[in-house]
C-alpha cells in the first residue's frame, strides 16, 4: 500500500499494493494486478499506469524444480491504465484496462515453437466502500471492501490448445500451455477483496486479500477460483511538507486450484506461492504518486509440470485531481 500525504501530513492509501489476483495460472496472473483506490477527501479523479514484468524460466514438477533441456521460457508484461473516481469519503470506482505482452519458447513434438502474443486483456469494474477511517495527529486506520465484475474482453482463443493438446513419446513436455497465453478467459469473474492501510508517525503497514470467483469461458475452459494476498509494512526515509520517500518490504502469496478444461481437469494448472521483495514508494505535492518493486519466490508449489516465475518487476505511477 502505498501512501500519500495530506494537508496535515497525515497518510492516506492512494495506490494499493500491487498485489496477485490470480486472472488464469501463474503465467497469466495479472489481469489485474493493482486495485488502486480513488483520491480521498470528497470526490475527485484519479489516472494510473500499472506494470508487472515476469520472466518464468524454470520447470517445477510437483514442486520441484527439474531440467530444463531446451530453454522453454516466457517473459509477461501486463500494463494497466486504472481510472478513479471518489464520489464521497467511504465511496468510489475504478476501471482497470490491462494489456498484455507476452514471447515464450516451447516444445512442440520434437520442434520448438517461438513467438509472441499481445493484446488488451479482461477489463474490470470495481466498487469499494471505506468501511473504517480513524485519523489521529499523525496516525491513521482505514479499511476498504472492494467488489468488482471482470469482462471478458482479452482474446481467449489460445484456450481452444487445451482440448488438442497430443504428447509425442520421447519428446519433452511443455511448460507452456493455451491457458498460460491466453490475454482473456472468456468468462464472467467476480473478484472481491479488502485492503487495509494503518501508520503511526513514519511507519505504516498495508495488507490486502482477494478472492476471485472464476465462472466458465470460451471453448469450455474454467479457470479455478483463487486467492491472493500482500502485506507490506513500510518507513518513510524521508517526509516533508510537499511529499515523502517510503523504503517497503513487499510480502505476497497466492493459492489456486486446478483448471477444468472441456469437463477434465488440467493438473498442470494449480500452484500456492509466496514472493518477498524491497519496493521504494513516494508522494509528491499530494497529486503524484509511485512505486516500484522487485519479487523472488520463496515458495513454488505447483502441480504436475508447470513453468513458474524466476522474479517479477512491478512499478507504477498515479496523477490525483
Amino acid at each position: 500500500m502505498t501512501p500519500c500525504i495530506s494537508n496535515k501530513g497525515l497518510a492516506r492509501p492512494v495506490l494499493a499494493t500491487l498485489s496477485i489476483i490470480a486472472a488464469a495460472s501463474t503465467a497469466n496472473a495479472c489481469d489485474l494486478c493493482s486495485t488502486p483506490t480513488a483520491p480521498d477527501g470528497g470526490r475527485g479523479f484519479s489516472v494510473s499506469v500499472f506494470e508487472q514484468y515476469s520472466h518464468f524460466g524454470t520447470l517445477r514438477d510437483n514442486g520441484e524444480e527439474v531440467s530444463n533441456d531446451v530453454d522453454q521460457y516466457m517473459d509477461s508484461s501486463v500494463t494497466q491504465v486504472v481510472i478513479g473516481y471518489r464520489f464521497a469519503e467511504r465511496y468510489s470506482m475504478q476501471l482497470v484496462v490491462p494489456y498484455i505482452h507476452r514471447s515464450f519458447r516451447r516444445p512442440e513434438g520434437f520442434e520448438i515453437d517461438q513467438g509472441t502474443e499481445q493484446g488488451m486483456g479482461d477489463i474490470s469494474l470495481l466498487a469499494s466502500i471505506r468501511m473504517i477511517s480513524i485519523s489521529g495527529d499523525d496516525s491513521v486506520l482505514r479499511v476498504d471492501d472492494l467488489i468488482g465484475l471482470k469482462l471478458p474482453t482479452g482474446k481467449s482463443g489460445r484456450l481452444g490448445e487445451e482440448a488438442n493438446e497430443v504428447t509425442v513419446p520421447g519428446a519433452p513436455d511443455s511448460g507452456v500451455h493455451g491457458h498460460d497465453l491466453a490475454e482473456g478467459s472468456g468468462s464472467w469473474d467476480i473478484p472481491l477483496a479488502v485492503d487495509a492501510f494503518g501508520r503511526f508517525e513514519r511507519a505504516y503497514l498495508g495488507a490486502h486479500a482477494q478472492y476471485t470467483i472464476r465462472n466458465r469461458g470460451t471453448h469450455q475452459y474454467q479457470y479455478a477460483n483463487d486467492f491472493s494476498w500482500n502485506v507490506t509494512p513500510g518507513f518513510d526515509v524521508w517526509r516533508a511538507a510537499t511529499g515523502r520517500v517510503g523504503l517497503e518490504a513487499n510480502l505476497s502469496g497466492e493459492a489456486k486450484g486446478k483448471d477444468v478444461s472441456d469437463n477434465e481437469v488440467a493438473g498442470d494448472t494449480g500452484i500456492v506461492a509466496v514472493y518477498l521483495g524491497p519496493q521504494v514508494s513516494m508522494a509528491w505535492n499530494r497529486h503524484l504518486l509511485g512505486v516500484i518493486g522487485y519479487d523472488v519466490p520463496l515458495l513454488q508449489n505447483n502441480t504436475a509440470l508447470q513453468l513458474v516465475p524466476d522474479y517479477r518487476l512491478h512499478g507504477g505511477l498515479t496523477w490525483v485531481f
